[in-house]
């Protein structure tokens, strides 16, 4: 597409206004692959602040969310038995007129644990910080047979921090660690 604003339509996304309390979710019938799977995504955000792209919760003490956290960055975080790993990207996401493409790779069963989850914006890796990378071959709730949740997350108070934008290209990988390419 163009550089130009406006120049560029993603078809078929999804328009999430967090005023209407929108979100998509479904409840897997079993178990996929917990330790190894990609999200790609594309994202126009409206509004910025906290905001669940993917939420996987069993309660509130198990869960995983991917997500732009308060200071509109990329996260990565889950919760297993209150034990939390929480990785965000450096780079803040303030642009309301760009589309970005969000890509989270995570694979736990890797010996290194900076190489168990890695975060893409737009073919670019991520310069992570945060708490603690997941344990080496540590399950996450993704594509664990709980509810799911898109543009929305879940607590024991109901559903909190909708998404605000677009979205559009929503891929979950099942099994396989992949780039952005």
């Amino acid at each position: 597409g163009s550089s130009a604003a406006g120049d560029y339509e993603i078809e078929r996304s999804l328009r999430f206004n967090n005023d209407d309390s929108a979100y998509l979710n479904r409840t897997p019938s079993g178990d996929g692959n917990r330790t190894i799977y990609t999200l790609s995504v594309w994202v126009k955000r409206g509004n910025f602040g906290e905001m669940m792209i993917l939420d996987a919760r069993e309660d509130d003490s198990n869960r995983t969310r991917l997500m732009f956290d308060a200071g509109n960055r990329m996260q990565f975080f889950t919760r297993l038995s209150g034990n939390d790993h929480n990785l965000v990207a450096n780079a803040r996401r303030r642009d309301p007129s760009a589309w970005y493409h969000l890509v989270w790779s995570v694979d736990t069963t890797q010996a290194t644990a900076s190489n168990r989850v890695k975060m893409y914006v737009n073919n670019e890796l991520q310069t992570l910080t945060g708490s603690n990378y997941p344990d080496q071959n540590e399950a996450t709730f993704v594509n664990k047979d709980v509810a799911h949740t898109i543009g929305t997350g879940q607590d024991s108070g109901g559903n909190e921090a909708f998404y605000d934008g677009y979205m559009a290209e929503i891929n979950l990988i099942d099994g396989t660690a992949l780039t952005p390419s």
